[in-house]
């Protein structure tokens, strides 16, 4: 759905996650409107004794990284003027 709108095919209602990077690249742009409220989320799960592992510290260091820079432009991108 997301390359149809960047292929000029119309406008797509999908997660904001799912748009970002074309988003950024200036594909796509965010329509000024409210977003819709989700009840869903991402959650990282691993078996407890593995949590001081560097590969699990290293991922999840990264992941919310990600994520929180995401949040951002989110913010930035939804502004109504």
């Amino acid at each position: 759905m997301v390359q149809a709108a960047v292929a000029g095919m119309g406008v797509a209602l999908v997660p904001f996650s799912l748009a970002y990077e074309d988003l950024q690249r200036g594909h796509l742009v965010l329509c000024p409107c409210k977003p819709a409220s989700a009840t869903y989320g991402y959650r990282l799960l691993y078996h407890p004794q593995k949590s001081a592992t560097r590969k699990i510290t290293v991922f999840s260091d990264w992941i919310r990284e990600e994520a929180h820079a995401m949040e951002i432009e989110f913010r930035r991108f939804s502004t109504i003027p």
